[in-house]
């Protein structure tokens, strides 16, 4: 089992309910059809300019990651975040491989 881990850097004047409605709505059925599990997001705010979001999902194994972005809804729903939220930095990291 592989965790997978999303970090977004947001400018402060991104509101929260806008990033929150894209996951729901966007983001997760994406990451669903794709084969993602135990999918969660979390918004912390850091002080400064930035608040950080956090999205953690889970997938059986390393091959499974080239398995669910070929599905054409993951990559349209990574461009329409590009589109909506401009400026956001993203990390994207395996955080844990647990066999």
């Amino acid at each position: 089992m592989i965790r997978q881990i999303w970090e977004g850097r947001y400018p402060h004047t991104i509101d929260k309910k806008e990033v929150d409605d894209f996951f729901k709505n966007v983001v997760r059925p994406a990451l669903e059809k794709g084969g993602y599990k135990r999918l969660r997001f979390g918004w912390m705010s850091i002080g400064g300019p930035t608040n950080l979001g956090i999205l953690t999902g889970e997938l059986e194994s390393l091959a499974d990651i080239d398995r669910a972005w070929s599905i054409k809804e993951l990559p349209e729903a990574s461009e329409e975040f590009d589109r909506r939220f401009r400026g956001v930095e993203v990390t994207k990291r395996i955080l844990e491989i647990v066999e």
